[in-house]
Order: C-alpha cells, then structure tokens, then sequence
C-alpha cells in the first residue's frame, strides 16, 4: 500500500459513517505502519499542511500570506526537532539559563535533527528548492550566521526576529502562542504518527509543499530565512508539557489564522484548485503602476502649489513635504502596503524632481517670454552658482523656501522609517 492510496485523517473526521472513528483511525495507523518512514513523513507532511490550511480553506477570501504560513511551519518544525532529540537522548541537550530566568535548549543534537539528518527539515526544504530551480540559492545560503545570530540573540529583545526587511517580516510569536499552537499540530500529528522521530521529517514535507506551491511568490532567499531563523528560534524554546487529556481546557491561540477553535475544525469547505497564497508585498507590476501614477500626480501637483502661491506673491517652505505626501499616498492607494526599500528611494526621486520642476516653472514665470526653451534653460541655470547668488541677493526668502522644502522632500522618507523602526 502506498501513501496515495491510503485516507487522510480528514477524510475519516469528515465523513460520517457507522464506524466509529476511533476505528478507522486505528485502522489507518496500522496502515501507515506497514509504509516505510520516507512514505510516512510524506502522508504526515501532506496531513499537516491540510491541518494547517484548514483556517484559511473554510474562510471566505480563501487567501493568506505565504511568509506566514513559511513561519507558523517552521516554527513547528524547530519545536519537533526540539522533541526528536530529546526523545533520543536528553542528555544530548544542552539545559541553558540566562540572566531573565528563562530556560533554552540547545546543542549539536538539535542543530543535527534540524539541518544534520538526511529527512532533517532543512534537507527536505533543499529538495523543494531543487524542485523550483533555486538549488544554487540553498547551496549560498549562510545558514551558520543564522546559528551564530540564534545564539548571540538569546534572552534579547531581538531573539526570534527574522532578519528581514519590515514589509516581509512575521511578527514574532510568543512562547505561550507557539507552545498552544504546537500542542494543537501535536494533538494531530500524533494520532497517526506516533513516533516523535518522524516528526521533523514530517513539517520537513510540510515546508516543501509550501515552497514548491507558492512558486515565486517570495524571493528563495527570504523564504529560506524565514524558515532557518524561525526553525532555530523555536528548537530553543521550553516547550510546556504536552495535555495528553483531550478534555484538558486550553487557552485560546493568538496566533493569527489559528487559533484553537479554528484549526482544531474539520474542514468544511472544497479546497481550492490553486493553492491560496499570497505575498504581504504587492507585484511588481502593481509597484511599477503605483510608482508612474505617483510621479504622474506628484509633479504636476507640486508645479500646481508653487504656482498658486507664487501668484498669491507667497512661497512655502512645506511645498516639498506636501508633495512627498501626494506621492506616498498615491502609492499606497493603489498597493495597499509600505514601500519596499527600492520603492521609497524612487518616491524621494519623484518628490525632489517635482520640487526642482516647480520652482523652476515660477521662475520661468518671471521672465518677460514664457516657452519651453526659456524653462530649460532656468532648468540648466539651477546647476550654477552664480544664479543662486544673484536670486538670494534678489530674494533670499524664496531660495530659502525652496532648499527648505527639497529638504524636506528627499528627508521625508528617512524620517519615517525611523518613526516605524522606533515605534
């Protein structure tokens, strides 16, 4: 018997019969006993992933994030190699105190099960990316930094969060959520594959899937960090007692997606034909349409504010903030997210040149003939010292009106990340 032929734990849970479900589960562990280790990890992995996805299939968008699938799986995946190795031998695992009083595990017996095994997590998230042509991207990938990171971050404010950009980081899940939301895969998983040793084998799988279905959803790179970084925050962790009593009372799971009323559900809803990912960061052709709107709507707005107050014989020194604002907005309008870092860089380009644009329009004004060359060759004449000199002893509160607000533009971009990385 192979794994394609043989019922999923939620096909029993699903469908009624006169057979109590307690017997047809036995009767599928007996089954997936006959099966060897490789075939079970598949059967499991392909259950947990199902188990997992549950939330998201009986919802209505029937959509979710991909890095937070990668991250809530490898969390999972850090806590079983955690309870591999100590199933093998505790005393392999190092028992670590830190100054706050909390308690961590550790050592090559864990860092073995994680990345060292040939169905360890890692070596089975290395075939997935075989599978999708990124197999020199595994090979790159820095995963003792990751380790050297771990280790240098326990007991600190920073252990468990993933390096990577703002846009694209989970955010990081407490102990208690992560140990109520392993009790809960737990509760699954081991009613079919008792055997903890086959556990990381399993969420191994898990992860495969995920990578191969969601394609180029997110970069190779990011996905691999996400899974590394996470996998290595929870394989540290104190993982409480597990509740073997199923009428043991739970809190409830803060973990978005699942909490335990929701995935402790059967599924009740079609799965859907594509699987239903998505990215916290739009497309790239989204951006690009987000971007050319805002430099379509930034610039004449700006030229728009400093013609209207120019003739209104006043100039302002927020013309620039103004303009780095109708740019954003614009932007978010349309992507409904924060700019990548790429994205921010290029809407301080657009603010800055629609800043340039329109001061040089007024002073275009000025001039008895109003065309096209003249306009250029103010354009060109900004790039020359002498006509700032001669416009400041002019008019030295529209020179500092204008180099306020360039400021302003290129600097509002900087400012605000440091708001959002502050707060």
């Amino acid at each position: 018997m192979t794994s394609k032929e043989t019922k999923s734990l939620a096909d029993i849970e699903d469908k009624s019969s006169g057979v109590s479900n307690d017997v047809l589960i036995e009767s599928l562990r007996y089954q997936l006993a006959q099966l060897t280790p490789e075939e079970r990890m598949k059967f499991g992995g392909q259950e947990m992933f199902d188990f997992i996805m549950r939330p998201v299939y009986n919802s209505k968008d029937k959509m979710m994030s991909i890095e937070l699938l990668l991250y809530v799986s490898s969390l999972m995946a850090g806590c079983a190699c955690q309870i591999a190795a100590m199933a093998d031998d505790p005393r392999d695992v190092l028992t670590l105190q830190v100054e706050d009083g909390e308690t961590y595990y550790a050592g090559d017996a864990i860092l073995q099960k994680l990345f060292g095994e040939q169905y360890s997590p890692w070596a089975i998230v290395g075939g997935g990316m075989k599978q999708i042509g990124q197999e020199q991207v595994f090979r790159d990938f820095d995963i003792e930094d990751c380790i050297k990171y771990s280790m240098e971050t326990m007991g600190s404010d920073k252990f468990g969060v993933i390096r990577m950009p703002d846009q694209y980081r989970p955010e990081v899940l407490s102990k208690e959520s992560i140990t109520e939301l392993w009790d809960s895969c737990t509760d699954h998983l081991r009613r079919i594959i008792p055997s903890a040793s086959e556990w990381p084998g399993c969420y191994g799988v898990m992860l495969q899937k995920a990578i191969v279905s969601a394609g180029d959803i997110i970069k190779p790179d990011a996905a691999l960090t996400i899974i590394a970084e996470s996998m290595l925050y929870a394989s540290k962790l104190e993982l409480r007692q597990h509740a073997h009593e199923e009428e043991a009372p739970r809190e409830v799971c803060t973990v978005p997606y699942y909490s335990s009323h929701m995935i402790g559900t059967t599924t009740t809803a079609e799965k859907p034909e594509k699987f239903p990912f998505n990215n916290s960061v739009p497309k790239r052709y989204v951006r690009c349409i987000a971007l050319l709107m805002a430099a379509a709507i930034g610039i004449p707005a700006t030229i728009g504010m400093w013609s209207f107050l120019w003739r209104q014989h006043s100039v302002s020194c927020i013309t620039g903030l103004l303009t780095a604002l109708i740019t954003w907005g614009a932007y978010g309008l349309i992507t409904r997210s924060y700019p990548a870092v790429l994205d921010q860089v290029i809407l301080g380009i657009i603010a800055v040149v629609g800043t340039i644009v329109g001061f040089a329009y007024c002073i275009n004004n000025l001039l008895p003939v109003h065309t096209m060359n003249n306009f250029l060759v103010v354009l060109q004449s900004m790039t020359s010292p002498p006509f700032w000199s001669a416009l400041w002893n002019s008019n030295h509160e529209v020179v500092s009106a204008f180099v306020i607000s360039l400021i302003s533009a290129a600097g509002f971009i900087p400012y605000i990340r440091h708001r959002i990385s502050k707060d």
